[in-house]
């Protein structure tokens, strides 16, 4: 499946739920549907249920069934977007601008983005990188957003590199990626 890369890609590939439903349904089953019950490969979508039947044992299966979209009663536009702004974000995504885009509760939202963040490190586990690869770094901390005259401390003076960026509450963390998009956090201890 091709990532949109950007915004507008984003919001002309998912434009209804039907879009979103149908991504999942490519993903989870790319071939055909294979019964979770029988494996066998036949099925038949019931439009009234929004289910796969198969059609030899005719066990019923969610397109969502085992996901983190599972039972959800947020629509799947959300979580696209969600996961979305999650993997392009770099400086983090906010739950409070989020919810405020898109017209609902901060909390709701920081629940989902949990969800996405679990689910993404759950991935990263089984990811093994090989071939031509980036390495870069970054620090993450209280003292890592601040710039410039932020930085300044009380002697008139930036904080020197070398002290080392545990003095500084910062947490050293490199970011490797292969060419393919795929990018992995690993957490450095010193």
């Amino acid at each position: 499946m091709d990532v949109p890369m950007t915004d507008l890609e984003f919001q002309d590939r998912f434009r209804t739920e039907e879009d979103c439903m149908e991504a999942i349904r490519k993903l989870r089953w790319p071939r055909c549907f294979i019964c979770p019950n029988c494996q066998h490969d036949d099925g038949y979508f019931l439009e009234e249920r929004g289910l796969m039947q198969c059609v030899n044992c005719r066990h019923q299966a969610s397109v969502t069934a085992g996901t983190i979209f599972h039972g959800t009663k947020i629509p799947l536009r959300n979580w696209f977007w969600m996961i979305y702004v999650v993997a392009h974000d770099k400086g983090g995504a906010s739950s409070t601008r989020i919810a405020q885009q898109l017209g609902m509760y901060q909390k709701t939202v920081w629940h989902i983005l949990h969800k996405i963040r679990e689910a993404m490190g759950n991935r990263d586990g089984v990811i093994t990188l090989a071939g031509l690869i980036e390495l870069d770094e970054a620090e993450i901390g209280a003292e890592a957003r601040k710039t410039g005259r932020q930085k300044i401390g009380k002697e008139g003076y930036a904080p020197q590199r070398h002290k080392g960026m545990r003095s500084r509450g910062l947490a050293p963390v490199y970011n490797a990626k292969k060419k393919t998009q795929t990018e992995v956090l690993v957490m450095v201890e010193d």
